[in-house]
C-alpha cells in the first residue's frame, strides 16, 4: 500500500519544523553557488533565500531577505565592503551566521562577538582571512516561524 516499484527513486521528506532555514548572501558567486547547491541537496537544511546584487531573481539586500524569510542562519560569501553590515543585520534579527567572506578586522570580530553574545546567537568565521578569529557560539540557532519560501 502506497509503495512504488522497487526500481523507483524516492526521497524521504523530513518534518519541515526540523529543517534549518538558511539564507546565502553571495548566492551567484563561485563559493556561494556551491554552498547553495549543498544546502538544496541536504535533508536537514532548507534554502529560504539567496542574495545577489546581479541576479534579480534573488533578494538584492541581506536586510530584505532576513526580514522576509526569517532564516535560522545567514551564510555570507560576499565582499569585504558588505560582510560586516550583513553580519550585524543577521545578529540583530536573531539569525546565526557563518562568515565565509574575508575583510573583517580583529576589531570587527570583537564587535561581532559582543553582539552575538548579546543576542545569544552563534557566529562561525570560516573564511580564509589571516586575521580571522573565532567568534561567539552563545547558543544554537533559534527556530523562527515559517514564512513564504525563499528564492
Amino acid at each position: 500500500m502506497g509503495w512504488s516499484s522497487p526500481s523507483s527513486t524516492f526521497r524521504i521528506v523530513t518534518d519541515q519544523r526540523s529543517l534549518v532555514r538558511v539564507c546565502v548572501a553571495g548566492i551567484t558567486g563561485w563559493t556561494g553557488s556551491a554552498v547553495a547547491e549543498g544546502i538544496r541537496a541536504s535533508a536537514d537544511l532548507e534554502l529560504v533565500a539567496g542574495v545577489s546584487r546581479s541576479d534579480p531573481s534573488h533578494f538584492s539586500s541581506v536586510a530584505e531577505a532576513l526580514d522576509e524569510t526569517r532564516p535560522d542562519v545567514l551564510v555570507d560569501y560576499t565582499r569585504a565592503e558588505a560582510v560586516k553590515s550583513n553580519v550585524v543585520a543577521a545578529l540583530e534579527r536573531g539569525s546565526a551566521v557563518v562568515v565565509g567572506s574575508s575583510g573583517l578586522t580583529a576589531s570587527d570580530y570583537d564587535e561581532i562577538d559582543a553582539l552575538a553574545r548579546e543576542h545569544q546567537v552563534g557566529v562561525i568565521a570560516a573564511g580564509t582571512s589571516r586575521s580571522r578569529r573565532h567568534c561567539s557560539c552563545a547558543s544554537r540557532p533559534r527556530r523562527h516561524g515559517t514564512s513564504k519560501r525563499g528564492r
